[in-house]
């Protein structure tokens, strides 16, 4: 993925501390990259760069985040 593929809030599954999750990006940084949220544990992440990101899972993301809203998590 490339930086200019990014889009800020939207949703991406990314390779954070070593493992897969999905993240959804919530702003850019100034000296590049973005920050963002795990929507599983909902901690914010600082992804320096595209190479963390695999690709754009929007659709899952939003719905994933629903699911979890209902079920009060």
């Amino acid at each position: 993925m490339t930086a200019a593929d990014a889009k800020i809030g939207r949703y991406y599954a990314a390779k954070i501390s070593g493992k897969m999750t999905i993240v959804k990006i919530e702003a850019a940084i100034p000296r590049g990259g973005w920050t963002g949220r795990n929507i599983f544990t909902n901690r914010r992440v600082c992804i320096k760069s595209a190479a963390k990101l695999r690709g754009d899972v929007t659709e899952r993301g939003n719905r994933i985040e629903r699911e979890m809203k209902e079920l009060g998590i």
